[in-house]
């Protein structure tokens, strides 16, 4: 019944359990959430119904506008549902909304039939695009409920106009890395999910009591993949050999994972006495070292940035993998020997050359 608030002028539809049942009637397709919710079809409560109810299909008592000839607004001001327990329908009727509209619709009639549940949420993808992941560290913190739901009303309830702590009781964050009883439940908005492992599934999901018993409603998932930093930075070989007094160019190479702005370098020698740094350019990546004393020396560094607090490597990650071994210098004994032998041959075969021509010349044979 429409009718007003200050005289009894109104406008009512009535209609028997029969027309009800028509007209509220389920629809002929039962949606795959509805399905999860409730078990089976046949278990599907009525859902949503938008219902016409034409001027010219109705009751008028009075005046319902404020000019018969010219009408120009409603005098009625109050909508009101009176169900009759003993009509015949046992469902009780919930209205959602109501709204004064042009119809070309001759009698009253259902024009659009939801599911029982309404329930819209964003790409669970999404939400992991925007940046690689690394081992060791938290995962940025989930969505909220408000943030991953458009809406989520199942039949007159609508889910996210609970309380704070309602919501941590019916929707639910499930992660499984693969391995055998690895699902961990976590909060929307959660940010606790230390990534150790290599590969992380991640169910948004929600609980629903409506069949006496909490079943979980699996919605969306992402797969994310995690990297490692690796040695965070190394170099580029394993192994220099350099003499002693003389100097040897190394490069090194940063892992991926940081910017330049995001990370800190140290690069020092293991044992000075062998090694030192004479010149580290940075922009190029490598580093001068000289060999002081003969032996062995690695290079180590390590890398340092805030993306490490909280994690394994607060301490920065540290690899030593290029080990330099300084020699004795080149010898001059022998190069000395080598211009030796070279210098007695010339002067052998001079003497010989000498020792031929004279007896040549003794004997007066002419040489051509």
């Amino acid at each position: 019944t429409l009718k007003s608030s200050i005289s009894s002028d109104s406008i009512s539809w009535e209609f028997t359990s029969g027309d009800i049942e028509t007209m509220l009637a389920k629809g002929d397709q039962t949606s795959k959430m509805d399905i999860k919710l409730c078990g089976q079809a046949t278990a599907v409560p009525y859902g949503w119904n938008k219902l016409v109810l034409p001027f010219r299909d109705g009751v008028v008592n009075g005046n319902i506008f404020d000019n018969e000839v010219t009408p120009t607004q409603f005098n009625i001001d109050t909508f009101s549902v009176v169900q009759d327990p003993n009509g015949g329908f046992e469902n009780e009727l919930y209205i959602y909304d109501i709204q004064l509209v042009e119809s070309v619709y001759a009698y009253s009639q259902a024009i659009e039939k939801q599911d029982y549940s309404n329930i819209v949420y964003n790409d669970a993808e999404s939400y992991f695009t925007e940046k690689a992941y690394y081992k060791g560290e938290y995962l940025t913190a989930f969505p909220t409920v408000s943030e991953f739901f458009i809406s989520c009303w199942i039949g007159e309830e609508n889910y996210l106009a609970k309380s704070a702590s309602e919501l941590r009781t019916y929707f639910v964050i499930q992660v499984s890395d693969g391995s055998p009883n690895s699902t961990t439940a976590y909060n929307y908005g959660a940010s606790d999910l230390k990534l150790e492992s290599l590969s992380y599934t991640i169910h948004f999901s929600m609980y629903y009591f409506g069949t006496g018993s909490k079943r979980t409603i699996a919605l969306d998932s992402a797969t994310i993949e995690v990297d490692s930093y690796g040695d965070g930075a190394y170099f580029t070989t394993n192994s220099v050999s350099v003499e002693k007094g003389k100097r040897y160019s190394i490069r090194y190479k940063i892992h991926e994972a940081f910017t330049s702005t995001d990370y800190s370098l140290n690069i020092v020698p293991t044992d000075e006495t062998k090694i030192k740094i004479v010149e580290w350019n940075k922009e190029e990546q490598y580093v001068v070292v000289e060999g002081i004393d003969e032996g062995e020396a690695s290079l180590k560094i390590t890398l340092h940035s805030d993306r490490f607090n909280n994690t394994d490597y607060v301490d920065g990650l540290t690899n030593e993998s290029c080990v330099v071994t300084v020699t004795k210098p080149s010898s001059t004994l022998k190069t000395t020997r080598v211009l030796l032998w070279v210098f007695l041959g010339v002067a052998f075969v001079t003497m010989v050359w000498a020792i031929v021509k004279s007896i040549i010349e003794s004997r007066k044979i002419e040489v051509k």
